[in-house]
């Protein structure tokens, strides 16, 4: 049984944290303000949420954003070749979002 346990447990440990640092990887990140359109209050840099999914997951794993707003974390994912799960309660930005990542996977879809 404690061998059993070993296994599971260092396969676990093994997906368990995730950094992807780059070779500029330094403590304080640094972003040119680019708008591409504010479509929410506490919009954040798509290229930003993008190196922090590249930094902190792998291609394939599914990011979860509990309050997904106007989508920049799922758009992120898309770029990124990753799965997301978006949770918005207010139907405003869902329609924005929804928008938003047909336009991200459209794209994809005409680059590969």
């Amino acid at each position: 049984m404690r061998q059993e346990y070993e296994s599971l447990r260092q396969e676990y440990e093994s997906m368990r944290y995730v950094h992807n640092l780059d070779a500029d990887h330094k403590n304080v990140w640094r972003y040119k303000t680019e708008n591409t359109g504010k479509y929410h209050a506490c919009q954040k840099p798509l290229t930003l949420i993008e190196r922090l999914i590249r930094t902190s997951s792998n291609e394939g794993d599914v990011v979860l954003d509990c309050f997904l707003g106007s989508g920049t974390t799922a758009v992120a994912a898309i770029n990124t070749n990753r799965n997301f799960i978006g949770i918005e309660r207010e139907p405003e930005y869902v329609e924005i979002a929804n928008r938003r990542i047909a336009e991200a996977l459209e794209r994809k879809a005409t680059q590969d």
